[in-house]
């Protein structure tokens, strides 16, 4: 029987062949061929093997720093204007110090009307700690808190803000100073610069400061 087209419908001028039709049918059967043969994702999972390996790897000096740090409102003094914003107790945060190898446990409890979270910037460490929402974990909703605990692995200073909209700017952040245990130097002062809240941006009338703070 010669290979005549169908009749093709107004609304579509494509003429498909009783051939066309047959490769369709069959490309579908080896699409789901091959899908059978795919092997299922290994997905890794915070309380998976490949996590507690590595996590058992960094070893670590056994030694537990504990903070608590609360995200809430709070009222800047600029140059005797009061502005309302948000903050971990102060502009910039107290510093958390600890040594190369301890644990840092952080309770961050959030006092806002928005969801929250503390992202640890620049530090290598296990994914569901790293405080990106929706990312690497769920938002702190307000009301809520979330427990951080993790082994830093190398000294250092760094900073921790949180990865939710502008509330970096806003004054939520704050130095982690990661001391090693190796220095052999001593030093007559030691300084972490202070972020200067440089200008009240264009929306301060709405109660939020701007501030000049590096990404």
């Amino acid at each position: 029987m010669p290979d005549r087209p169908l009749s093709p419908t107004p609304s579509s001028p494509m003429l498909l062949t009783r051939r066309g039709v047959l490769g369709l049918g069959l490309g579908a059967v080896a699409a789901a061929v091959l899908a059978s043969c795919t092997p299922a994702p290994q997905w890794v999972t915070p309380t998976g093997a490949a996590v507690s390996g590595t996590e058992k790897n960094r070893g670590g000096t056994g030694r537990v720093t504990t903070v608590d740090l609360t995200a809430a409102p709070t009222t800047l003094d600029l140059a005797g204007t009061s502005a309302a914003t948000w903050a971990f107790g102060g502009i910039p945060a107290p510093v958390i110090r600890l040594t190369a190898g301890d644990t840092l446990k952080a309770t961050v409890r959030n006092q806002l009307d928005a969801d929250t979270s503390v992202h640890w910037h620049g530090l290598a460490l296990r994914n569901d700690m790293d405080g990106v929402p929706p990312v690497t974990q769920a938002p702190i909703a307000p009301g809520g808190q979330f427990a951080y605990e993790f082994v830093t692995p190398h000294p250092g200073t760094y900073w921790f803000h949180p990865h939710v909209g502008p509330q970096l700017d806003h004054g939520l952040y704050g130095a982690l100073i990661i001391d090693d245990p190796d220095e052999k130097v001593t030093w007559d002062d030691e300084c972490v610069p202070r972020q200067v809240v440089g200008r009240v941006s264009s929306i301060s009338k709405l109660g939020v400061v701007g501030s000049a703070v590096p990404a």
